[in-house]
């Protein structure tokens, strides 16, 4: 089976889950690029519904492919080379391989000079068909695995070396950071670092304004918190879910509860087959969506403790703005 893979002109090729794949400066983003002129969430990569891998612009974002400037999403081919400012380039590369199945992260690993998010799943690390594919390295030279937050090393050949001391095979250490994890000529270093504010619990954080963002496939939701300001890419049933919720139909309000038929009235409008269980899937994922972004989703989006209706939650004067 065929995946596609991040290529950066320097460091690791990084695989591309089935749930996208984030560059930009941020350290939360999968591939991190140095560059300041680089958004801090430049560009999403992600499969559209037929299966193809999108190339999908955050707002304001300056991106090419080869050669061409880019607003909308566009459909990728093999080989295309994505053009960042301050001169990243990143090629977009089909191969043989089964897809890694992943969440959100904190940890990095630098591969020279260039940054990998660390996301909580079991990875392969080596020079073959691998997730995190490290030229120099043997193909399956070691597997990263977590425990909780944790992420542990296993090496699973011999010459794999930390902080001058040789690795034993099939053993799992834990990770930290400032770690320097060597085979024959090539190096990676092990690195914690966020800018992101943390998840936090309900009433810790005041939402300030909400901007919806209408895109061909979905939209942005942007979220100014008194932490910062945090951006979802939704895809369109989560954005309409988003809508429904902060945009509701009179004579509810944004903070109210709204009754499950008239969400799933908004969000499914051709399917009558959509029901109570679809919305519960579909606001997990939403919630997903944007903890992954840097606000846990609870906080936005909560269902009614005794079934039948959901809100989002926020305060009378919150600003919110929708824009097509």
């Amino acid at each position: 089976m065929t995946s596609w893979f991040a290529v950066p002109a320097q460091g690791a090729a990084l695989r591309i889950s089935g749930l996208g794949l984030v560059i930009g400066r941020a350290p939360t983003c999968d591939l991190v690029l140095s560059e300041p002129e680089v958004s801090r969430r430049h560009v999403l990569l992600q499969f559209g519904l037929r299966g193809q891998l999108d190339v999908v612009p955050f707002p304001g974002a300056r991106t090419t492919v080869n050669g061409i400037a880019i607003e909308t999403p566009v459909a990728a081919r093999d080989g295309d080379v994505l053009a960042f400012p301050g001169g990243a380039t990143v090629c977009l590369a089909l191969r043989e391989g089964e897809l890694a199945a992943t969440t959100g992260h904190a940890w990095l690993l630098g591969v020279h000079g260039r940054r990998i998010g660390l996301r909580r799943a079991d990875l392969s690390l080596g020079g073959g068909d691998d997730d995190v594919v490290i030229e120099m390295w043997p193909s399956g030279a070691a597997a990263l695995t977590w425990r909780g937050e944790q992420p542990y090393l296993v090496p699973r050949l011999d010459g794999i070396t930390r902080a001058g001391k040789r690795l034993t095979p099939n053993v799992a250490v834990a990770l930290a950071p400032g770690d320097q994890l060597v085979h024959g000529m090539c190096s990676i270093d092990v690195l914690l670092e966020t800018s992101d504010p943390a998840p936090t619990a309900r009433g810790a954080v005041r939402i300030t304004a909400i901007t919806l963002e209408t895109f061909p496939t979905g939209g942005v939701v942007t979220i100014t918190t008194t932490h910062g300001e945090h951006r979802a890419l939704l895809a369109e049933r989560r954005f309409a879910l988003a809508c429904a919720l902060l945009a509701p139909p009179a004579p509810y309000s944004p903070g109210q509860f709204v009754p499950d038929e008239i969400i799933i009235e908004r969000v499914w409008p051709r399917n009558s087959s959509a029901d109570r269980g679809d919305l519960n899937q579909l606001v997990f994922r939403l919630r997903a969506d944007l903890k992954a972004a840097g606000l846990a989703g609870i906080e936005l989006v909560e269902r009614y403790s005794k079934g039948g209706a959901a809100r989002a939650v926020v305060e009378a004067t919150t600003s919110i703005q929708v824009r097509s």
